[in-house]
């Protein structure tokens, strides 16, 4: 997901929003008609309140089933790292993972570092100073 559909994700308003918006509503109105027993409460309490509750409600179950886990999202990291590995010739910084894909500085870092624990890659420091991390299968001959 890139950065721009995460920002847009996150105005958005969450299902529990809804879900406690529709209930307030539906509370409110449904106390009013009982109350009183006028039926001008009804439209309001369906349109207002049971509407968006199960509009939240719905959009919580469909998140729950087709959100990726975090074993998927690892593994959807570490294959857009290998894919800038093999561009930047089996080298490859936290700084350049992170502009060559669309992780985080941080969560190209946690990979990178993750990937050299596992022994896929090497990390070392240059001359520079700058640590690297070396993919011995992409590097040239």
């Amino acid at each position: 997901m890139s950065r721009r559909n995460r920002e847009r994700k996150e105005k958005r308003h969450s299902p529990a929003d809804s879900i406690v918006t529709g209930l307030v509503f539906a509370a409110v109105f449904g106390i009013v008609f009982w109350k009183t027993g006028s039926w001008w409460c009804v439209f309001p309490m369906v349109f207002a309140g049971v509407l968006p509750v199960t509009k939240g409600i719905r959009e919580l179950v469909s998140n729950r089933t087709t959100r990726p886990s975090v074993r998927e999202l690892e593994a959807d990291s570490e294959k857009r790292i290998l894919q800038a590995a093999v561009r930047q010739n089996g080298r490859l910084t936290a700084m350049s993972a992170a502009l060559e894909t669309d992780l985080t500085l941080q969560e190209a870092q946690a990979a990178l570092e993750k990937m050299a624990k596992n022994g896929h890659a090497v990390m070392t420091v240059s001359e520079k100073g700058l640590i690297e991390f070396e993919f011995p299968e992409f590097l040239p001959e």
